[in-house]
């Protein structure tokens, strides 16, 4: 499956197949970093947490939770995703490429020789749930 986005004025988005417009991405919360994501008939939610960690949940359940390195050297920006198994790869992936563009809209963090960022430091819409553990898991993590 091949996505692309179409960003509208920020931070909305449209998706798209090779053919059609299969989604929207708009912001429940903008000051709170709280996203929904509506693609094929399916609902996601990216909510931002403290520091660079953001919950992602499917149907209102937490699907996944991915960290952002706060500094990277020579190679862009570096993101940890932990999800249940049966996601989506290709959704999960294109969550965190929409997630990359709203915090660095104009796409330069890819060039920089080093890329700090500190993180929320904001309020959040949901607290980070540190207990949840994906489920179905056949590999370990790191």
């Amino acid at each position: 499956m091949i996505f692309r986005t179409k960003r509208r004025f920020l931070p909305k988005f449209k998706i798209f197949n090779s053919k059609n417009e299969i989604g929207s991405c708009k912001p429940i919360n903008i000051w709170k970093y709280h996203f929904k994501l509506k693609l094929e008939g399916q609902s996601y939610e990216m909510v931002q947490h403290k520091k660079h960690k953001v919950s992602i949940f499917k149907e209102d359940q937490q699907v996944a939770w991915f960290d952002k390195q706060a500094v990277s050297w020579f190679n862009g920006v570096n993101y940890t995703l932990i999800c249940d198994d049966d996601q989506d790869p290709s959704i999960m992936a294109l969550i965190l490429m929409i997630w990359d563009d709203l915090k660095s809209p104009t796409g330069d963090s890819n060039d920089n020789t080093i890329t700090l960022d500190f993180g929320n430091i904001g309020s959040e819409a949901k607290k980070f749930d540190k207990n949840w553990k994906p489920k179905n898991l056949k590999q370990p993590y790191f």
